[in-house]
């Protein structure tokens, strides 16, 4: 009896120890703000008030603080997956799932009010700035329009979500659809965006449903570092991390890129080499996310010139119509008041596109 009271006594002592020295340490260490794996801005620590303590919220800000601050987060984040994914056999982890080597996140429920919030947007935008002009719309499909013939999980309907836009969009705008130039093989496997060197033929579609022609005259570069992909650390699993590739040639390095986020035009790269190596390295495209750019082509054949409203996803492939244009102003609404769009872009008789991945339209 004495002996197992001295071993439950030591098993308590040496949790306890366990502990405090993991209290002490996830005190001591210093704070992160930032997930370069989940791409997201980690908890901070709350503050400490009567309200919040009396109301409960301190208790919830803090237990999300301690496990966004806990001392070697990563690695337990890992092994948690590993384990779930590997010795559980479970489907998905985090909501991501894994089939023949590509990782993607589960949709299987459409946001028919973020949709229509988005529809109400495209009008909006027509009604307000198109006037006569040539309006056009393309959706880009998610990789699970692709996994999902294979894999069997279970993803939205396609053809109801895409048809609520057309339908809507029936009297303002052409679709130019890009299902059937698109495939499993554009996309990455660790990441949600398309590959810009497999992406000739979508800009052959959208260029001909145009009315503009291109001959793609680029070669191939590769950055030299491993692509890991948002799907990599969100999933937190030992998958193969891709090759990020990019289109280079005569014209490209001929292309006036301006960015007008900070209030005054500023001269950028097309590929911003910097970010490439950075924690986003999809980035690279045109300096990632900005509300307003334009890509002006000094070598253009023609005076026309294209508004384009994008997200990401038309970062990579804008450079690759530019070929056709004179000028292409990028809008991204998500980052500027559809109210003050008039104001930075001119429309007069510009072709207008509207190109959205199926992610952002059901978000």
């Amino acid at each position: 009896m004495m002996g197992g009271k001295r071993n439950g006594r030591a098993v308590i002592i040496l949790t306890s120890m366990i502990f405090f020295g993991m209290s002490l340490w996830c005190m001591g260490k210093p704070r992160e703000e930032f997930s370069a794996s989940e791409r997201r801005h980690l908890a901070e620590i709350p503050k400490f008030t009567a309200d919040e303590v009396l109301s409960g919220r301190f208790m919830r800000h803090f237990e999300e603080y301690a496990a966004d601050q806990f001392p070697m987060r990563e690695e337990f984040r890992r092994l948690n997956s590993v384990f779930q994914f590997y010795v559980l056999g479970k489907k998905e982890v985090n909501n991501i799932y894994v089939t023949n080597g590509y990782a993607e996140k589960l949709m299987v429920k459409a946001d028919r009010d973020a949709a229509e919030k988005w529809l109400n947007r495209i009008l909006y935008i027509c009604d307000t700035y198109a006037g006569d002009n040539r309006v056009f719309l393309s959706l880009i499909p998610d990789k699970n329009y692709f996994l999902s013939r294979e894999s069997g999980y279970p993803f939205l309907d396609y053809q109801e979500f895409t048809g609520m836009f057309l339908h809507g969009t029936r009297d303002v705008a052409e679709y130019i659809p890009l299902e059937e130039v698109l495939s499993l093989e554009n996309y990455y496997a660790t990441d949600l965006h398309w590959k810009q060197e497999t992406l000739e033929g979508v800009a052959d579609t959208l260029a001909g449903g145009m009315g503009i022609s291109l001959s793609f005259p680029y070669d191939v570069g590769e950055v030299d570092a491993p692509f890991y992909g948002v799907y990599y650390g969100q999933a937190s699993l030992p998958l193969k991390p891709d090759k990020l590739k990019y289109l280079y040639g005569p014209l490209t390095e001929k292309l006036i890129v301006t960015c007008y986020d900070s209030g005054k035009p500023e001269i950028i790269s097309l590929y911003d080499m910097e970010k490439a190596y950075g924690r986003d390295a999809y980035e690279m495209f045109l300096s990632g996310s900005k509300a307003l750019l334009t890509i002006e082509n000094p070598e253009s054949k023609n005076d026309r010139e294209l508004v384009m409203f994008r997200d990401s996803f038309g970062s990579s492939l804008a450079p690759l119509l530019a070929e056709g244009y004179k000028k292409i102003t990028l809008v991204d609404i998500r980052y500027i008041s559809m109210e003050r769009i008039g104001e930075f872009v001119d429309f007069e008789g510009a072709d207008v596109l509207f190109l959205y991945h199926l992610q952002v339209l059901n978000s």
